[in-house]
């Protein structure tokens, strides 16, 4: 939530001159370390001209912009999910086993990490024969009945 101040002229001619004050104290304490001089360096300061901006907060979000966004929701919705594929079908067979052994060789207190299960089964899937993976890979393309169509 954005708050809005209006400035009037009168605190916008305060600031400034608040602005203009600490600019001129600033010269002065910087001259007498530095050893410049004061006037040439009030005549730069002077050349620059302190501005006052008002900036903009964020512009509040349009209406098209929500409705576009819940249609997309709702086309994702609509879309069937993706077959799996034979290597999924297979996680899905040996992970049961590959956790078991992952956690036969733990220690006490040692965690078995998802990530270590997913390696572990790649693994397996690599080192299988090209039969075995043609066989997984089959078994993905013939279409089986979800159990949400049932």
């Amino acid at each position: 939530m954005a708050t809005t101040i209006m400035m009037s002229p009168q605190i916008e001619s305060a600031i400034h001159n608040m602005c203009s004050d600490a600019m001129t104290q600033a010269v002065n304490a910087l001259a007498e370390k530095y050893g410049f001089d004061v006037e040439e360096a009030n005549r730069f300061l002077a050349a620059s001209d302190v501005k006052i901006v008002r900036k903009r907060g964020p512009s509040p979000k349009k209406e098209k912009d929500a409705k576009k966004e819940t249609k997309q929701k709702a086309d994702t919705a609509d879309k069937p999910k993706r077959a799996k594929t034979g290597y999924l079908l297979y996680a899905d067979e040996v992970r049961a086993e590959v956790k078991a052994e992952l956690m036969a060789e733990l220690g006490e207190d040692e965690k078995l990490k998802p990530q270590e299960v997913v390696k572990a089964i790649a693994a397996r899937w690599k080192a299988e024969d090209a039969e075995v993976k043609a066989e997984w890979n089959s078994k993905a393309k013939t279409p089986v009945a979800s159990d949400d169509e049932a």
